[in-house]
């Protein structure tokens, strides 16, 4: 393959990427299989504005001698949907500002892309939170619940002193809120932390849940079996028993 088709591959490549690292790395809550149709949507949308943006490239600048090598592919694949926009807005013939315009319509396409993205990602969250974490997490104590989560917030470097001594003052306030039932003081922690990116930790915690030792049950005394003959049955069995005994 040709180094000038090879070029703007790469370029689209480089644009897909970013659009996927995007996706995956959004910080409230992580891409789902659910909305692969519209995240493969995106990241073609994606290499294809890279693509044209790369044809635009070379044609203005392929004069240059400074540009050629990797700097094409390069630019177009960082710069792509900032160049597409800036060039469909002079397309416009000074309709570039109204509601159809090429680069408004463009703005909207993404929106509305990511918007799909995004209502379906937050749903399948939603029924991981409820289905599958708060069942493991109301097994943690909530004084250990409190230890673990004042640790991980000391422990962001990416919170400034202020940042930090606020979530350290929420948790403190939700967990001294008596009034409260202890699900929502649950729900509200683990809501907190998610707002705030931290679905690792919250992971975590869901392994800490599952591997928590439950109480042992009472043990049971069936009436039918044999082998408990002799054994001290509760009150209730005992009774029972001599009624019926009792009765003619």
């Amino acid at each position: 393959m040709s180094n000038d088709a090879l070029s703007p591959l790469c370029a689209a490549g480089l644009a897909s990427l970013i659009a996927l690292i995007e996706v995956v790395t959004w910080r409230r809550k992580p891409a789902t299989v659910k909305a692969i149709h519209w995240i493969s949507l995106k990241l073609m949308l994606e290499g294809g504005t890279a693509a044209f943006a790369h044809a635009a490239l070379v044609a203005a600048l392929g004069g240059l001698s400074w540009f050629n090598g990797p700097w094409p592919p390069l630019v177009a694949g960082l710069a792509g949907p900032a160049l597409l926009r800036s060039q469909l807005a002079l397309l416009g013939s000074g309709q570039e500002a109204s509601y159809y315009g090429p680069a408004n319509a463009y703005c909207r396409l993404q929106r509305r892309i990511n918007q799909a993205i995004d209502d379906i990602c937050a749903v399948s969250q939603s029924v991981w939170i409820n289905r599958k974490v708060m069942p493991f997490i109301f097994q943690i104590p909530l004084e250990r619940l409190e230890e673990r989560v004042r640790t991980y917030i000391n422990a962001l470097d990416r919170l400034s002193d202020s940042e930090r001594q606020e979530r350290l003052d929420f948790v403190r306030s939700v967990l001294n809120d008596t009034k409260a039932k202890d699900s929502d003081r649950y729900h509200a922690i683990v809501q907190r932390l998610l707002d705030d990116g931290g679905q690792r930790f919250v992971k975590s915690l869901l392994r800490s849940g599952a591997v928590v030792p439950k109480q042992p049950s009472a043990p049971e005394f069936p009436d039918d079996d044999p082998s408990n003959l002799g054994t001290d049955r509760p009150a209730q069995s005992s009774q029972r028993h001599s009624g019926s005994a009792a009765s003619p």
